[in-house]
Formats: structure tokens, sequence, C-alpha cells
């Protein structure tokens, strides 16, 4: 089964790159994505289980919707870049991200503090990301206020800031709309979002993030010289490397801990996860409620 979605997703791949000439539209990007996800996770490598038949046609299924919609009902492009970024900056107001960040790093120093003692006291991330999930660790458990807000307020703030953030990153110094007091708030906001989660994930999405601005802008010079150029690389590759690494041993508190195969379940999990939630929970069908999930969600909430 992961032979046939290869063979009818890598047209859907090409198809994407010819229409729109890059490799970052979002078509391309998610079958592309899910493409590489399916022959992973059919290796089966590390012991992972074998994803059911289910699965497949499930993951296949969204990936035909979503390039469906891609192909016959939408004609935009996304375009960043020349003049293109002159008119972004009309919708982008630095005043508000500002605020932002500065909300949102006193919300997440305040998350910090059962953190901060939490890691005092021995506890991996993996404890920590228990937390992170509502679950009571020897005392320490978030409110359902904390819960509310991560869910609703904190996480779609940090992803949107993440992808500005991302984009004022590597554009030249003229066009920059961040300050650089405000750039560095903003990594330290996802430094420390990342902690407080007890995961990986963010860092590896902003990383992403970060090249897919870098290709989008290509044709823009970046204003530094080859050897400064070479150093800020090396520095910025460095560090997450180094942070990567902290958070994997942190998560396990084990030196020895399997980094590839960590990062191969983190990506590759999700097949056999599912597969096991197929065979765990039973679905009760909502004849189509749930397509109107994120109209009426707010309001069942309320009730």
């Amino acid at each position: 089964m992961a032979v046939i979605i290869i063979i009818l997703t890598v047209p859907i791949c090409a198809f994407a790159y010819l229409k729109n000439k890059n490799i970052y539209n979002p078509c391309f990007l998610l079958t592309a994505f899910w493409t590489l996800i399916v022959f992973l996770a059919a290796l089966r490598l590390y012991g992972l289980i074998q994803p059911s038949f289910t699965v497949y046609i499930a993951t296949l299924l969204g990936i035909l919707f979503f390039a469906a919609g891609c192909f016959f009902f939408s004609n935009k492009r996304i375009t960043i870049g020349g003049n293109r970024l002159d008119s972004l900056s009309h919708s982008f107001i630095p005043k508000r991200f500002n605020i932002v960040v500065l909300c949102m790093l006193a919300y997440e120093l305040y998350r910090f503090v059962d953190v901060f003692s939490m890691l005092r006291r021995g506890y991996t991330l993996n404890m920590i990301r228990l937390l992170y999930f509502g679950i009571n660790v020897d005392g320490f458990q978030i409110g359902r206020f904390e819960s509310v807000m991560e869910t609703y307020v904190h996480l779609p703030l940090l992803y949107t800031c993440m992808a500005l953030l991302a984009i004022d990153t590597v554009i030249p110094k003229e066009k920059k709309k961040i300050s650089l007091l405000f750039r560095i708030l903003g990594y330290v906001w996802i430094g420390l979002a990342q902690v407080i989660m007890g995961g990986r994930m963010v860092i590896y999405i902003f990383a992403v993030e970060l090249v897919i601005a870098y290709i989008m802008l290509k044709k823009t010079r970046i204003q530094l010289s080859g050897k400064k150029k070479k150093i800020l690389i090396i520095t910025l590759v460095c560090i997450a490397i180094a942070f990567v690494y902290w958070l994997t041993i942190s998560r396990s508190g084990n030196k020895e801990y399997p980094f590839l195969r960590s990062l191969y379940v983190d990506f590759c999990g999700c097949m056999a996860h599912m597969t096991l939630r197929f065979e765990s929970v039973n679905i009760e069908y909502t004849y189509g409620m749930s397509l109107l999930s994120g109209i009426f969600r707010p309001f069942m909430l309320i009730i």
C-alpha cells in the first residue's frame, strides 16, 4: 500500500511544482512531506509496527483531497520578495508584534516557575511534558485557565509569530520590520516555550520555516560579507544542534539517548500511533457535524 501511495503522490508533487514553479507552495510541501513519512514508516525501522491498511487509506485520501483543493479552487500563489515584500509591510504592524511578544513572554515566565522548580529537582523533560498535557506530576499541575490559554491564545500566537520572525530574520537589513531587541526576545520566547512544552517540535518547525523563508527570498541578497555570513550560519547551526541535543538528553536523563531513533519516531511514529488508535478507540460518526467543528467548538466549550 505504501508503494501505491508513493506512485500516486510523486506525480502530484511534480504537477504542483510545475504549476507553481517553486517548492514552497502548500500542495508540494504537504504532499512531499507525507510521501516521505509514508516511505519511512513503511521501512519499520527501530521495531516500529506496520501501519494498517485503514491508516494508509486515510492518509491517501487526505493528500488527494488537499491536492484537489489546491489545484481546482485556488489560483493564488505565495509570493514574498521584491516589490511584493513592500506590500506585506502594510498588513504587518511591528508595534502589535512587540506587544504580543512582551505579553506572551510574561505568560511564559509565569508558566516557567513550576518548570524551573521541576528542573531543579532533577525531573526530565519527559516529566515536564506530562505536566504540559495536564497530568499531575508529584503535586505539579497546570490549571484549566492555563490549559485554555495555551490552546487558544499562546500556541496560535506562537506559530504565527514564528513565521513572521523567520521571514524578518532572512530579509536584508534595510527591509526588516522587527527591531533587533524584539527579534532576540522572539528567539527567547521560542526557546522558553519549547522547554515548557518538554518537546522539540517547535525548534524543528522554526528551522524549517527559516529554510523555506530563505528559499522564498533567495533572489534577495543578504547584506553580509562572505566571511561574516559563514560565521553566522555556523554559529546558528551549532546553537540549534546543541539546543536540540540538550532537549533530547534532558527528556530522558540518559546521555546515551538514541537521537536518530527518537527523530525517526517523532516524524514517522504518527502512522503507527494512528494504527493503534483505530484499533482501540470507538469511532462514533457525527454525520458531517465535525466539518463545522471550527465554527461550533467555541460555543460548545462554553456550554
